[in-house]
C-alpha cells in the first residue's frame, strides 16, 4: 500500500463494506467460499457445474437466495445459520416459518439454530462442523453478513459500534468537511429514530445523491430510512418495511402486532392467491412502525407503501380508510393492506 499526503476542501468517504469472515479453523480452505460482491457471484457461478453439492453458511436474503439457487439447480444443498430461522432479521417466526417449508419441499436440508465452529477440509469436499451436528459437500459458502470498511480511519470519527461513520441529516461526519455514505456510513432508521447500519443499495445510492446536493451547501436534507427490502423464493413474494415484532423486542421497544390472511383478489376470479401480512405499531400513537408481506402473487410494491406510511407516520386507522383502487384483477373492494390496517385497529 502506497501512502501520501494530500489536502482537500471537501473529502468524501465511500469505502463500503467487507464480508464478515470469522476466524474459524479451516476457514482459508479453497472449498470455503465467500459471497459478497460480482467477482465472487461469477466465481460461484462458474464453479456450479463441477459440483453435486453445497453448504450455505448465512440465512438472510443472500445465503437464501444461494440457497435456492444451488437447490433449483438439482443441487444437494444444505442451509444453516446460528439464528432460529431462515431471514430471521428481516420476518417474524409465522414468515420464516413458511420460506422453511418451501426449502424443505425443495430437498434443501436446514441447519437452523447452529453455529459453525471449524471447516475440514478433506481434498474433494469440505466438512462443516457446527456446535450441534456435521455436514459435508463439495464446497461452503460463507455469507454471514457484512462490516463497514472503515478499520483504516474510524479512530478519527464517530462511529457505531461496528464502525460505521455516524453522519447527519446533510452526510456530514463528526467532521464537517468530511462527508460519507453508502456502506461505510450509518442511516438514520426512522422506525426507531436514531442511526443504525443497514447497508441496502438503496440507501447507498439516495445518500450518494444527497452528497453531490449537500457537497458545497447544505441544501437537501437525509429523510432516513424505513429498511425496506424484498426478495423471491421459488416463487414467493417477500417483502418488508421497518421493525418486526421480533427486532422491536430486541430493541426494548414496545410496540403492538397482528398477522392478518386473506386471498388477494375475489373467490369469483378463476384464480387468486393467499396474502399474509404482518403489522406493527406504536400502542400509543398507533403510528405504523413496521410492515411485512407474503405470498405466491407479487406484494412486493406494498412494502413500498408501508414504506411511506411509516415515512409520514401514518396511523392504523388512518391507513384503514386509505383510498385504494379496487379491480377485481388486483384486489378486493378493500384493498388486503387497509384490511390489515382495519383488523389492527379493530385489536
Amino acid at each position: 500500500m502506497k501512502k501520501f499526503e494530500q489536502k482537500y476542501d471537501k473529502l468524501v468517504i465511500t469505502t463500503g463494506s467487507a464480508p464478515i469472515v470469522p476466524n474459524i479453523p479451516g476457514i482459508d480452505s479453497d472449498r470455503v467460499f465467500l459471497c459478497k460482491n460480482w467477482a465472487n457471484a461469477k466465481e460461484l457461478k462458474d464453479n456450479a457445474p463441477k459440483i453435486k453439492s453445497a453448504i450455505v453458511i448465512g440465512a438472510g436474503y443472500i445465503g437464501a437466495e444461494l440457497a435456492e439457487g444451488y437447490s433449483t439447480l438439482g443441487k444437494e444443498t444444505i442451509l444453516i445459520d446460528a439464528l432460529p430461522n431462515v431471514l430471521a432479521k428481516n420476518f417474524d417466526e409465522n414468515m420464516s416459518k413458511i420460506a422453511e417449508q418451501d426449502f424443505k419441499d425443495h430437498g434443501v436440508k436446514l441447519g437452523m439454530n447452529e453455529k459453525v465452529v471449524s471447516f475440514e477440509d478433506n481434498g474433494d469436499s469440505v466438512k462443516v462442523i457446527t456446535d450441534k451436528n456435521e455436514y459435508t459437500a463439495d464446497i461452503a459458502v460463507m455469507c454471514v453478513g457484512f462490516k463497514p470498511n472503515t478499520d483504516m480511519f474510524k479512530d478519527n470519527f464517530e462511529i457505531l459500534d461496528n464502525g460505521a461513520l455516524i453522519i447527519d441529516k446533510y452526510m456530514h461526519t463528526s467532521k464537517t468537511d468530511v462527508f460519507s455514505a453508502e456502506d461505510a456510513a450509518s442511516v438514520h432508521y426512522n422506525p426507531t429514530n436514531n442511526n443504525q447500519y443497514i447497508p441496502l443499495a438503496t440507501n447507498s445510492v439516495r445518500q450518494g445523491i444527497l452528497v453531490g446536493k449537500n457537497i458545497a451547501k447544505d441544501t437537501v436534507p437525509y429523510i432516513g430510512t424505513q429498511s425496506s427490502s424484498a426478495v423471491e423464493l421459488f416463487g414467493r413474494t417477500y417483502a418488508a418495511s421497518g421493525l418486526t415484532a421480533v427486532h422491536a423486542n430486541i430493541l426494548n421497544k414496545k410496540v403492538d402486532s397482528i398477522t392478518y390472511e386473506d386471498n388477494y383478489r375475489p373467490e369469483f376470479m378463476l384464480t387468486t392467491e393467499k396474502v399474509t401480512i404482518n403489522l406493527i405499531w406504536d400502542p400509543e400513537t398507533r403510528e405504523i412502525l413496521g410492515g411485512a408481506l407474503t405470498s405466491k402473487y407479487d406484494v412486493s410494491q406494498s412494502a413500498n407503501l408501508i414504506s411511506l406510511a411509516i415515512q409520514k407516520k401514518v396511523t392504523i386507522d388512518e391507513l384503514a380508510m386509505v383510498d385504494f383502487l379496487f379491480q377485481p384483477n388486483f384486489d378486493k373492494p378493500i384493498n388486503y393492506v387497509s384490511a390489515a390496517a382495519i383488523a389492527a385497529s379493530e385489536k
